[in-house]
């Protein structure tokens, strides 16, 4: 447990917080200030130091490039270079070699700005003469400076010498003759450690400075002062300060250096060298006079905080004196001793506070004596629900133990008894709308046996304005929190009854109604005698939840049996219906057969004996007798045709069917080339999609496209350019394959009439036919679980659009 401050301690740490923050306030700004002023200063003087070493880095090159430039301008060199390169025979090549060697030595080595001086020839830059005798013969016609060197005095910045595999710089100038004409070009290699001398050359200020150039490789191309082994063109540096640098800036920085040490570092880009010259300091030495005022400042601020704490505890302890006083009061107070009042002594914010607590106090006495009433009040109410939802969850579980709601009824009574009421008794609505007494408990049997007889001897009156049939009409519960005497005399005019009721000893009454979705199966009663208790409203909500519980319980149980019931007859009317259609099967089978024995010999007598008249008489015969003959006979053959048709069609709808993969693109072609065969001159353009595939029975599936295909040759023989198309399209996410042609087409007002047995459209003169083929196709299709539509115009043409089940062969 965290402790609380005492309230001395608060009001001292208060004002020692305030001189705290005064003090801390004024002091950092002192030291932020200082340290800011500090940082400019050395940042200004690092800037300084790095200007001037810049100058005399310049002013040490422009000499070097001066006195290569003077070299050059030198008569007597013009005239030795002259010599040596005319080759005549009045001179001595070795001689004149030798002399410009001896005039070049002297003017190389401490403490002289070339380390060595040689002369090239002017076109392949062949060293002819050397301070350094290892030179001489070496071509350098490759080389910046000697081709810069070709035309004006020049110095190369520094590089990586191949020849004494060392950093080197190098100046260089042109020798011409006194009419202009290149000679030679003179190049002397610069002493780098003159320029690293001027680089670090130190002020003496801090011990810690710094300075360095490093080219655009990232190397290093003096000598830093703090680096101990050599690091000229070695070393790769790659601080914020030198990569700023390297993108052609200059500024200051507070960053780490190369010793990953925090740095003071001014860096400055010096674009006629390509190089970045870098000058710095320690930040821990550069700001040591900062670091040394803050301390100052914090010895000078302890000093001060020591008097204001001194100060703030006397100060605290004058004014939390009484305050204690009154605390200490109150602790007495919380830890119960609550007789405990304040002196109202002074007429200050302390004497009102006293009177204020007084007040406080007498308050919190009454009211805690209200509390402790609730709380036992409280706990009593907590403890008889949780004995309700107890109640509740066990009922609960009781009924749903099985749908034998009588069963269960009386088990929920028996549950009742005596734990809510001392009677209980459950009348259920039977068929004909009358209450019949489920079941009755009572822990006297004889009592059991009396509430059975009232019930017999005296029903209720289902007209009553009161009683169990009100309560099953209206839905609502009758509560009778307090049956006196008078209310049982009210209630009846029979001595007997009340006689009766008497000898019971009833106290209290609910009658609840059993509802479940707003109908009323039924009643539950309770009744409190014996006991003397008296039923609230608590238990009128207890038992009215337990009724509604139970009536669902009903509703379920005769649902359940109700859906048996019905699951029976169902099954009885499918074994019915089975067996009616197996009965019209087979008497279909036998008409069928009768059809295609029984009426086909008359029709063939028909056909026979009007062939036979005209042949056996056809001299005696007109044109008439012999025109109405020729029209029996090809009546009746239409008629035959029709019979095998319907035994067709019958016989589609019956046959077993085999479901396997059909290239329906390939079935076509052969229909179609049979029909081609069979009408050789028609010309007809067909268009058949490839790779159509379905799933079916293949020889339903022929007889199909035979009729849909059959159809579409035969009404397009008045079409001046027939043309018939078999493929796919996508509907509804469902592939349909369609048979189109350009033929005659149909009124779409009669294209309910097309798939009807018999239908036909157009006349037997326009086209022949029977009228089954498209009643066969949509039993064919149906069979499949699939289905066909149709498309047309009058003229134009007509599309057969039609599907095949997609599971059929899963």
């Amino acid at each position: 447990m965290r402790r609380s401050l005492q309230l001395t301690s608060k009001v001292t740490l208060t004002f020692v917080a305030f001189a705290v923050v005064l003090l801390s306030s004024v002091g950092v700004l002192a030291y932020e200030s200082g340290r800011s002023s500090l940082e400019e200063a050395t940042f200004s003087g690092l800037l300084s130091t790095a200007i001037e070493k810049e100058a005399a880095l310049e002013t040490w090159i422009s000499e070097a490039q001066n006195q290569i430039a003077n070299f050059a301008a030198s008569p007597t060199m013009r005239e030795r270079v002259a010599e040596l390169e005319s080759q005549s025979e009045a001179a001595n090549p070795k001689t004149v070699h030798d002399e410009i060697v001896a005039e070049l030595k002297p003017l190389v080595g401490e403490p002289n700005i070339f380390v060595d001086l040689a002369i090239l020839e002017p076109v392949t830059g062949k060293i002819i003469a050397s301070t350094n005798a290892k030179q001489e013969g070496t071509f350098n016609e490759d080389r910046p400076y000697f081709i810069n060197g070709q035309k004006d005095p020049y110095v190369q910045n520094v590089y990586f010498s191949i020849g004494c595999q060392c950093p080197a710089m190098t100046a260089s100038a042109p020798i011409k003759s006194s009419d202009g004409k290149l000679l030679a070009v003179i190049v002397g290699n610069l002493n780098i450690k003159d320029m690293g001398v001027i680089i670090n050359r130190s002020s003496g200020r801090y011990q810690s400075a710094d300075a360095y150039l490093v080219n655009t490789s990232n190397l290093l191309v003096t000598q830093p002062r703090l680096i101990l082994d050599s690091a000229i063109l070695q070393r790769g540096i790659h601080t914020d300060a030198v990569e700023q640098c390297l993108e052609q800036k200059s500024g200051s920085i507070q960053d780490r250096d190369y010793r990953d040490i925090p740095a003071m570092a001014v860096y400055r880009w010096l674009p006629n060298r390509n190089l970045c010259l870098v000058v710095k300091v320690d930040q821990a030495e550069a700001l040591e006079p900062a670091d040394a005022f803050g301390r100052t400042l914090l010895i000078i601020a302890g000093i001060a905080l020591l008097g204001a704490s001194i100060l703030a505890l006397t100060l605290a302890k004058t004014i939390t004196r009484p305050v204690l006083a009154l605390k200490s009061d109150v602790s007495r107070f919380v830890q119960g001793e609550l007789q405990v009042r304040f002196p109202e002594k002074s007429t200050d914010e302390l004497g009102a506070l006293a009177h204020e607590f007084n007040t406080m106090a007498n308050a919190i006495v009454e009211k805690e004596n209200l509390l402790q009433s609730y709380a036992q009040h409280l706990e009593e109410r907590v403890n008889d629900r949780t004995a309700q939802l107890s109640f509740l969850a066990n009922a609960s579980r009781v009924l749903s133990e099985s749908l034998d709601y009588n069963d269960r009824l009386k088990q929920l009574a028996e549950l009742v008894v005596p734990k809510i009421a001392d009677w209980c008794s459950v009348d259920i609505l039977d068929n004909e709308g009358i209450l019949q007494r489920l079941a009755v408990i009572h822990t006297d049997p004889q009592k059991i046996a009396l509430a059975f007889e009232l019930q017999r001897r005296f029903p209720s009156d289902p007209n009553a304005q009161s009683g169990t049939y009100n309560v099953i009409r209206t839905g609502k519960s009758e509560f009778y929190s307090d049956i006196s005497e008078e209310l049982l005399k009210a209630s009846t005019n029979d001595p007997e009854i009340l006689d009766l009721m008497q000898q019971l000893g009833l106290k209290s009454s609910m009658t609840v109604p059993l509802l479940a979705h707003g109908h009323s199966l039924g009643t539950l009663t309770l009744v409190m005698a014996e006991s003397g208790r008296h039923f609230d409203n608590s238990d009128l909500a207890l038992v009215e939840d337990l009724a509604r519980r139970a009536a669902l319980m009903i509703d379920n149980a005769k649902l359940f049996k109700e859906t048996q019931q019905l699951n029976t007859e169902l099954e009885q009317r499918v074994q019915e219906r089975t067996a009616h259609l197996t009965a019209v099967n087979k008497e279909l089978e036998a008409f069928s057969y009768s059809v295609s024995h029984d009426l086909r010999a008359p029709l063939r007598a028909v056909d026979g004996f009007s062939q036979a008249l005209l042949e056996d008489y056809n001299d005696k015969l007109d044109e008439f007798g012999k025109d109405f003959l020729n029209r029996i006979r090809v009546e009746s053959q239409r008629m035959g045709q029709l019979i095998d048709d319907l035994i067709g069609l019958s016989r589609f709808t019956r046959t077993e069917m085999i479901l396997a993969p059909i290239n329906l693109s390939n079935m076509v072609r052969e229909i179609a080339g049979d029909l081609k065969a069979k009408e050789p001159d028609r010309d007809v353009e067909i268009l058949i999609q490839d790779n159509l595939t379905g799933c079916g029975d293949e020889r339903l599936i022929r007889v199909a496209l035979q009729n849909l295909v059959g159809n579409a040759w035969k009404f397009t023989t008045k079409s001046p350019h027939p043309r018939i198309e078999f493929g796919s399209t996508i509907k509804d996410s469902t592939t349909e394959y369609f048979v189109r042609d350009n033929g005659a087409g149909f009124d779409m007002a009669y294209v309910h009439k097309l798939f009807g047995a018999f239908q036909r459209l157009h006349s037997m003169e326009e086209f022949s036919g029977t009228g089954i083929g498209l009643a066969t196709v949509q039993r064919i299709m149906h069979r499949h679980g699939g289905l066909i539509r149709a498309e047309g115009a009058l003229k134009v043409g007509a599309s057969f659009y039609f599907t095949l089940g997609e599971q059929n062969c899963l």
